[in-house]
């Protein structure tokens, strides 16, 4: 009995604690690209404005405080409010061009935090948004609370309510984002690093799959006009000797697998503080794969 009625009382802390939470996943409707790392992100907006997109917790933060009715913030992260377990994560900005590309503006988000998430907390939030209208939003909570229990059961919605896992995701939130620069013309300036031109150096074999004769920490220089990297803003194709394969770049990573030419299957190209950093992987005629990896300069 005793144990029950500490398990009862437990219960009870928790559900007051869920009744502070909120939620509201507001779907982005733009186009969005991740076009590299070191640049910013480029949105293409779904009518004439420049006006920042809505967020969608993931590319996109959503605002920590979203005005509602309850007056909850961090929507959907699991513990009350923004919980102490949210983890800061650095400021961005994000380019927005109209429909058309012919204006631009670039916004800033601050105070980016990052809170862990799973369907009971969302769930339960929104159930909560429903009760904001309701006749009885007290009656209504409750109803909330135990179909969460319910379903859930206790141990795990313990966790949760603490800000703690397990998790099924990670929503973004920050500041309310302000315009940086104002209104310009022309579209959002292309961000994929150039990594065109000529590069040597070392490549070091860290991989052998299959039958062959090489074998792991074999090196092999790379001279500059053996190793030509051609870009047109994001294409990108990599000629290695009598090798040629195509690709694109996305989120400042280069992965080409397209139209190979020779025994080059695959190419992966990253800029570092000014140095290519290289994987690559060749085909022998017996079929074995060859794994290499290297950084290389201009």
């Amino acid at each position: 009995m005793v144990i029950a009625l500490k398990r009862l009382s437990l219960l009870i802390s928790v559900l007051i604690l869920l009744v502070f939470s909120g939620y509201d996943m507001v779907a982005s409707e733009t186009k969005v690209s991740y076009p590299g790392s070191d640049c910013i992100l480029a949105v293409r907006s779904a009518d004439g404005s420049t006006s920042p997109p809505a967020g969608d917790g993931q590319k996109i933060p959503l605002p920590i405080d979203p005005h509602i009715a309850s007056g909850s913030k961090c929507r959907g992260a699991c513990g009350y409010d923004c919980p102490s377990t949210c983890k800061s994560k650095p400021e961005m900005k994000i380019c927005v061009e109209d429909q058309w590309g012919k204006f631009h503006e670039y916004w800033k988000y601050a105070g980016i935090i990052e809170c862990g998430s799973v369907e009971a907390c969302r769930v339960h939030d929104q159930c909560y948004d429903n009760c904001a209208g309701d006749p009885a939003p007290a009656t209504c909570r409750l109803v909330c609370d135990k179909d969460n229990y319910d379903k859930y059961g206790f141990d795990e919605l313990t966790s949760w309510v603490s800000g703690n896992g397990p998790f099924d995701s990670y929503i973004l939130y920050s500041d309310k984002p302000v315009s940086d620069g104002g209104f310009m013309a022309g579209p959002c300036p292309s961000c994929c690093p150039d990594i065109s031109g000529s590069w040597k150096g070392y490549l070091t074999v860290t991989k052998v799959a299959g039958d062959s004769p090489i074998i792991n920490g074999t090196s092999r220089p790379v001279q500059g006009d053996k190793f030509v990297v051609d870009q047109t803003d994001c294409d990108i194709k990599l000629k290695f000797d009598n090798n040629e394969i195509s690709g694109k770049m996305e989120a400042g990573v280069a992965t080409l697998q397209d139209s190979p030419k020779g025994t080059v299957t695959k190419a992966v190209l990253k800029l570092e503080s000014g140095k290519l950093i290289v994987l690559l992987d060749q085909a022998t005629s017996k079929g074995a794969i060859i794994t290499s990896q290297g950084t290389l300069s201009k």
